[in-house]
């Protein structure tokens, strides 16, 4: 943290948040920072890195389940991000998707790992915003470092009116910065017993 002070000392930071997906320029902004495939059409936008899709849910869900309960046992929750949907979790890890849908769901990812925290159920959630939850033991990992993996997620989009100016420029190298070290990062899981069992992949109670 202290580093990061460093780097930006003297540049004041404003941050909106946003669902429009438009140029920074139209919405006044130096630098925007984006969450998807791309490629977005901007000449300013650059692939910052990669992103990890994790399933988590707080230590007190997952210990009021019997032992042996599988994903198709428990509570999804759901967000509206398209890039971050159940259906293509279980579909990498060979278990279909006919229970991708089930759930409760929400309007926005903050809302979702919110309700994970609080024991709702479990979220499918970017290792990039739940990070710092595992770490503090929030959330952890049912099914360990069982994530999906999102190429080219997060993209830094920049106003060419300002893309030169100090200030900007040298946030822009910072965010280029710790993001490539994030990605590098190891996932943080922490062993927790599940009802009795750690890791455990089955679709429903008792499956294999």
């Amino acid at each position: 943290m202290l580093e990061h002070k460093q780097a930006l000392s003297g540049i004041d930071v404003s941050v909106t948040i946003s669902r429009d997906v438009a140029a920074p320029q139209t919405q006044g902004a130096d630098l925007s920072i984006r969450f998807g495939p791309g490629p977005w059409p901007e000449a300013g936008a650059m692939a910052l890195c990669n992103d990890l899709l994790l399933p988590v849910a707080s230590p007190g869900y997952l210990r009021s389940l019997p032992p042996g309960t599988g994903i198709g046992a428990m509570r999804l929750l759901h967000d509206r991000d398209p890039g971050a949907q159940w259906r293509d979790w279980m579909r990498a890890y060979g278990l279909g998707d006919s229970d991708a849908g089930s759930g409760l769901q929400f309007d926005s990812g903050d809302i979702v790992l919110r309700a994970a925290e609080c024991g709702e159920g479990v979220a499918l959630a970017r290792l990039s915003m739940i990070r710092d939850s595992l770490q503090a033991g929030l959330l952890v990992a049912p099914f360990g470092d069982k994530a999906l993996e999102r190429p080219n997620s997060i993209w830094l989009v920049q106003n060419p009116g300002t893309a030169t100016r100090g200030p900007v420029s040298r946030v822009a190298d910072w965010l280029r910065r710790v993001l490539a070290e994030e990605s590098l990062r190891p996932i943080p899981v922490t062993p927790l017993a599940i009802g009795g069992a750690w890791g455990y992949l089955g679709r429903n109670s008792g499956a294999d």
